[in-house]
């Protein structure tokens, strides 16, 4: 399983990868416990079996033609046979989580919020002192956007689970540096100390 844009899915399956090769015979299968439900996007449906303990989700395709690559030509996945698939229920580095809906991948990617969401005081107080003296709502977040700006620096983080949880803004605050979603995170944090609403996705 691989997770990418906060979905987990299994390799993606296009045997007709490119023009004017045909294909022979091609299958793809995807074995689980029995009890697990599959989510899957397919150009033909699958045949699925049971022996109790498993269940498989195979596809198989014979003299597959290949395909012409012309100019306004209509997507490969509506011509060529494909399968995209992956678990309602899935755990990625330690973390369990389930995409039977998006409502329930946004609710996995909230439970991977730091667990210390506060801001450290000194920094709750420099915020009041930027912003209070500002009548307008634009220039409060301007003063914000400056203060992340010149006190912070982006360095990617994307290992495990890193990938996709904030780092927590009192590190943010104590190394000087995060990934897009750590600083995004942060300004999230500093507008809510303020009573302004902002989404962090």
């Amino acid at each position: 399983i691989t997770v990418s844009k906060a979905v987990a899915t299994f390799p993606s399956f296009v045997p007709v990868s490119r023009p004017d090769i045909p294909v022979g015979s091609a299958s793809y299968s995807i074995t689980m416990p029995s009890d697990q439900k599959l989510n899957f996007k397919a150009s033909d449906d699958p045949v699925v079996t049971s022996d109790g303990k498993t269940g498989t989700w195979k596809w198989e395709w014979k003299d597959v033609p290949g395909y012409k690559d012309e100019d306004n030509m209509p997507s490969v996945t509506e011509i060529v046979p494909f399968v995209f698939a992956g678990p309602v229920d899935f755990a990625y580095d330690g973390s369990r989580g389930r995409q039977d809906s998006w409502n329930d991948v946004g609710q996995w990617l909230f439970s991977i919020f730091p667990a210390n969401s506060a801001l450290p005081d000194d920094l709750r107080a420099r915020v009041h002192a930027m912003t209070d003296p500002i009548p307008d709502t634009v220039g409060k977040i301007r003063a914000l956007y400056d203060y992340l700006h010149d006190n912070t620096r982006y360095v990617s983080i994307q290992l495990g689970i890193g990938g996709y949880a904030p780092m927590s803004p009192s590190e943010v605050c104590r190394t000087g540096y995060g990934d897009c979603k750590a600083l995004s995170f942060l300004m999230r944090q500093m507008l809510d100390e303020i009573g302004i609403r902002s989404k962090y996705f």
